[in-house]
C-alpha cells in the first residue's frame, strides 16, 4: 500500500511539474497572426483647423501604401505572447501591461496562475486593454521575431489616414453622419448614460455595450477595418510635438520626447473626443481601461 501511494504521488509530481510547464509553453507557441489590410498609397490633409489647437496647421501628407490591422489586438493575442516571453515586463523591468488594472468593469482580462498568463473565459476576442506603449512596441518586435515580418506600431500620419478613409477625409471612422447601429462604434452613448447619467453622449445611439466589446463587431469602414472610432484608443509609434507648417512625406513624428502618441477616441469618450482628427498623448508607461493597440506593417517588409 505504501508503495502504490508512493507511485500515486510520483505521477501527481510529473503531472503539475513536468506536464503543467510543458502544457504553458505549448499555449506560448500558438502565436495568432493578425489578419492586414493593406493600404493604399495616397494624400490627405492631415489635421483640423476648427478642432483642438494641437490640431493645427493643417497640412499635406503623403503617404506609401502599407498594411494595418483589420481589428486592433486581442486578449488572446496578447497572452500568447506573455506566456512566450514568461513576464510581463521587458528587459529593462518596465510593464508591458498592468495585470491588476480595474475600474468598475472594465478589468484586465488577463491574469497569471502557476507561471501562464490565462485570459478569463469569455474574453479571448476582446481587445486588449491596461497595455502600456512598452507593452505594444514589445508585441510587435515579438510578432516580427515569430513570423519573419516587420510589424510595428502604426505612426500617427497612417492611423488619421486609414481612419479617415483616406482622400475621403471623414470626420468619423463610419463618414461624417450620426452614428446608427452597427455603422457606427463603441462609444459613449445611451446604454452608458444609463450607468453613468453625468457622462456626455451622443444622445439618441445605442451601440449596446457600456464598456469595451469584442471586436469586429461594428461595420468596417472604407478599408475594411474595423473600430476605428471607438472601443479602445490606439497606441501609436510617434512621440507627440505640436504639428510643423509644411507638406510631408511618410512623417515619423520626432526622434525623441515625453509622451506618444494615441488615437482614436474609446467607448468611454463623448462625441467631441472621437473625431478622426483628434489627438491625445500620455508617457508611454500609462496604461488604463479604453487603451490598445493594433499593429502596422510597411508594404516592403
Amino acid at each position: 500500500m505504501y508503495n502504490k501511494q508512493l507511485t500515486i504521488s510520483a505521477a501527481l509530481f510529473v503531472v503539475v511539474v513536468i506536464l503543467h510547464p510543458l502544457l504553458a509553453y505549448c499555449q506560448s507557441q500558438n502565436v495568432i497572426e493578425p489578419k492586414m489590410i493593406l493600404i493604399p498609397k495616397g494624400s490627405f490633409i492631415m489635421g483640423n483647423e476648427e478642432g483642438d489647437l494641437d490640431e493645427s496647421p493643417e497640412q499635406r501628407v503623403y503617404l506609401s501604401a502599407f498594411y494595418l490591422g483589420k481589428y486592433e489586438v486581442t486578449n488572446e493575442e496578447f497572452a500568447a505572447f506573455l506566456n512566450d516571453l514568461g513576464r510581463e515586463t521587458d528587459g529593462r523591468g518596465r510593464a508591458l501591461i498592468k495585470l491588476t488594472g480595474e475600474w468598475n468593469d472594465a478589468r484586465c482580462r488577463t491574469s497569471r496562475y502557476h507561471g501562464a498568463f490565462l485570459v478569463e473565459t469569455g474574453y479571448k476576442e476582446y481587445p486588449v486593454i491596461y497595455v502600456t506603449w512598452y507593452g505594444a512596441s514589445e508585441y510587435c518586435a515579438w510578432l516580427s521575431r515569430k513570423t519573419g515580418k516587420k510589424y510595428r506600431l502604426p505612426t500617427e500620419a497612417e492611423w488619421e489616414y486609414a481612419a479617415g478613409g483616406g482622400d475621403k477625409e471623414y470626420k468619423y471612422s463610419w463618414g461624417n453622419g450620426r452614428p446608427i447601429r452597427q455603422r457606427g462604434g463603441n462609444i459613449a452613448d445611451e446604454s452608458a448614460k444609463r450607468v453613468f447619467p453625468a457622462w456626455t453622449i451622443w444622445n439618441g445611439y445605442d451601440d449596446r455595450y457600456i464598456y469595451v466589446a469584442p471586436i469586429g463587431n461594428f461595420r468596417a469602414n472604407r478599408f475594411g477595418l474595423n473600430d476605428m472610432t471607438g472601443n479602445v484608443s490606439e497606441w501609436c509609434s510617434d512621440w507627440y510635438e505640436a504639428y510643423s507648417v509644411g507638406i510631408s512625406t511618410n512623417p515619423t513624428g520626432p526622434r525623441r520626447g515625453t509622451d506618444k502618441v494615441k488615437r482614436g477616441g474609446s467607448w468611454f469618450n463623448p462625441p467631441d473626443d472621437i473625431r478622426v482628427t483628434k489627438r491625445d498623448h500620455v508617457v508611454p508607461a500609462y496604461a488604463d481601461f479604453s487603451l490598445g493597440f493594433r499593429v502596422a506593417r510597411s508594404i516592403e517588409d
